[in-house]
């Protein structure tokens, strides 16, 4: 619930967001690809259990109230530590700041022993360190598709634009001829194979 992704805050989204009255407070860390995240980096409409919702409400965040160390608290935890004489694993939060924490802590642990595993990566835990299991081949998602948006957030802002170009036309006439280029597109012999546009 606390990055908006499932639970009952589903439901009061669904009935406050489109009051201009109402304020969502986020609580804490909304991460990439989260409807958390969607609002609070300003969508102005989103589909929650397949209906669209129109956001009017302030969306504010309020990270204070997280239980979670910030990195200064974590650097010194691990320093109050040292030395460390096996592995240190970085497994929650965002790349960029993965990769901060691991600049800030390899002064005083050799950054051979800083690892930032991969969904699904394994290790086995020895005496000497750490060593890399291929226990969960295949892997589930591509490392480079963990935490980013995707072809669901793709589709779900393609709805939304299509539903407001529809809502927005001058006139019947308007609505018409927009849904027609969107039939017209889907029905096209070149998209017959919907190859990807990305390799």
């Amino acid at each position: 619930s606390g990055m908006c992704d499932a639970g009952r805050i589903r439901h009061h989204l669904k009935a406050n967001l489109w009051r201009r009255n109402a304020t969502v407070m986020m609580a804490g860390y909304q991460a990439q690809g989260s409807l958390g995240r969607i609002l609070l980096d300003g969508a102005r409409r989103v589909r929650i259990q397949g209906e669209e919702v129109e956001v009017k409400a302030r969306i504010s965040l309020f990270d204070l109230y997280s239980g979670h160390a910030d990195a200064s608290e974590l650097v010194a935890w691990a320093l109050a530590r040292t030395p460390v004489k096996q592995t240190v694993f970085l497994t929650h939060g965002e790349e960029a700041g993965l990769v901060g924490l691991s600049g800030r802590l390899a002064g005083a642990i050799p950054s051979d022993r800083i690892i930032m595993p991969e969904l699904d990566s394994a290790f086995q835990l020895t005496s000497h360190g750490c060593l890399p299991v291929d226990a969960n081949e295949p892997r589930r998602l591509k490392p480079e598709k963990i935490a980013r948006l995707d072809w669901h957030n793709d589709l779900s802002k393609l709805l939304l634009d299509v539903t407001e170009a529809v809502n927005t036309a001058a006139d019947e006439r308007g609505r018409a001829a927009i849904i027609r280029r969107m039939r017209r597109a889907l029905d096209a012999p070149a998209l017959g194979a919907f190859a990807s546009d990305e390799s």
